[in-house]
C-alpha cells in the first residue's frame, strides 16, 4: 500500500511537472509568434518601401532592375521566415507530444513496478503465513503422536492393573 500511495506521490510531482513544461511552452511558442508578428510586420513596411522606390525610379532601368532584384529576394526571404515559423511549430508540437508521451510512459512503469512490488509483498506474507499454519499442523502432529502413545501407556497400565487385581 506503501508503495502505490509513493506511486501517486510521484505521479502527482510529474503531472506538476507536465503542467509547467506546457505552461513555459506555450509562454515560448506566444513570444515566438509575437516576434514572427513583429518581423513579418517589419518585412511588410520594407516591402512597401522597395514598392515605392520602385515607383519613384522613373526612368533609371538599372534601378528599377535593382529594385526589383531586391523585391524579389525580399519576398523569398519573407516565404522562408513563413516556412522556417511552420516548420517550428511542427517541431514544437512534436515535442510536446513526445515529452508528454515519454511522461506518461514513466508513468505506467512506475505504476507497474509499484503494483508487481505490493503483489510480490503479498505474495511474501501469504508464504509467511502458510509457514506458519504448517508449523502449527506439524505441532498438532506431535501432540497427536504423543497423546497416542500417552493414551496407549495409560491404556496398558488400566489394562495390567484390571489383570493384576483379578488374578
Amino acid at each position: 500500500m506503501l508503495v502505490l500511495l509513493l506511486c501517486v506521490v510521484r505521479q502527482a510531482k510529474r503531472r506538476k511537472q507536465r503542467d509547467k513544461f506546457l505552461q513555459d511552452l506555450t509562454k515560448l511558442a506566444r513570444t515566438f509568434q509575437e516576434v514572427m508578428n513583429e518581423a513579418m510586420e517589419q518585412e511588410q513596411k520594407h516591402v512597401i518601401r522597395a514598392r515605392a522606390s520602385i515607383g519613384r525610379a522613373g526612368d533609371d532601368s538599372r534601378d528599377s532592375e535593382y529594385n526589383q532584384a531586391l523585391l524579389q529576394s525580399v519576398v523569398v526571404w519573407h516565404s522562408h521566415c513563413v516556412y522556417f515559423l511552420c516548420l517550428m511549430s511542427v517541431c514544437m508540437v512534436s515535442h510536446v507530444h513526445s515529452v508528454c508521451r515519454h511522461q506518461q510512459i514513466e508513468y505506467d512503469l512506475d505504476f507497474d513496478d509499484a503494483l508487481v512490488q505490493e503483489r510480490e509483498g503479498a505474495i511474501q506474507h501469504i508464504q509467511r503465513d502458510i509457514q506458519e499454519v504448517n508449523e502449527a499442523f506439524k505441532d498438532l502432529a506431535r501432540l497427536e503422536e504423543q497423546q497416542g502413545q500417552d493414551l496407549g501407556a495409560w491404556h496398558h497400565a488400566w489394562v495390567q492393573q484390571l489383570l493384576g487385581g483379578h488374578v
